[in-house]
């Protein structure tokens, strides 16, 4: 992001998750197109127990600064408010939102994606988040994951989980979270899809599995 982009970030808002990631270097940003995605949550806290600030407030205050559909991770609905403390306050005032209830990793090319019209017309768009309730779209993801897998080292095949299903999973974390009618009613449950280009479940490669 551009150095100045905090600069009207409320003192209150501030987060430093403490991270090897926390420093990102200059990047650009477009206002008009870009969305807010927050990728840390309660677990990581747990984990780490050295971020400063609320995680919630200051990507609260970056989905105003960008035109996009904001997307969060699912962990924040499977955690108790008990357990973690937070601005959960700020979630009042968000927009509609995705919750990111699974995420799957493909491993491919740029070309292989590209050819499947799912990740952008050159397969440079390679994170795609994906209502669960799209399910031709979905299918289509899941397919060409099988089809990518079946030529790894490590064949995982993903379960087709339904849409009532996750719509209710992310119903129970909200509700063991406390989170209000008002908030729940404005989440989305979604599929995060990431496209792998470094091939690091070939046969060829040393890496890790498929997810």
């Amino acid at each position: 992001m551009p150095e100045d982009f905090h600069d009207d970030l409320p003192d209150d808002d501030e987060f430093i998750p403490g991270t090897s990631t926390a420093f990102l270097g200059n990047s650009w940003i477009d206002r008009t197109r870009d969305a807010a995605h927050l990728n840390w949550g309660p677990s990581y806290q747990a984990i780490y127990q050295r971020s400063d600030g609320s995680a919630l407030a200051c990507f609260a205050w970056q989905c105003r600064q960008v035109a996009g559909r904001p997307s969060l991770m699912a962990d924040w609905f499977a955690w108790s408010r008990s357990l973690y403390e937070e601005r959960y306050d700020v979630l009042d005032d968000m927009p509609n939102c995705w919750v990111i209830m699974r995420v799957v990793i493909i491993h491919a090319s740029f070309e292989e994606g590209a050819q499947t019209g799912l990740f952008g017309l050159l397969g440079d768009a390679t994170v795609q988040i994906v209502s669960v309730f799209d399910r031709e779209k979905i299918d289509a993801f899941y397919d060409f994951a099988d089809e990518q897998n079946s030529q790894a080292f490590s064949v995982t095949r993903f379960s087709h989980t339904t849409p009532e299903s996750w719509k209710q999973k992310l119903e129970k974390g909200a509700k063991s979270a406390r989170i209000s009618e008002k908030v729940l009613s404005k989440m989305h449950p979604a599929i995060m899809f990431r496209l792998c280009t470094s091939r690091c479940n070939s046969p060829t490669e040393k890496g890790p599995s498929a997810e």
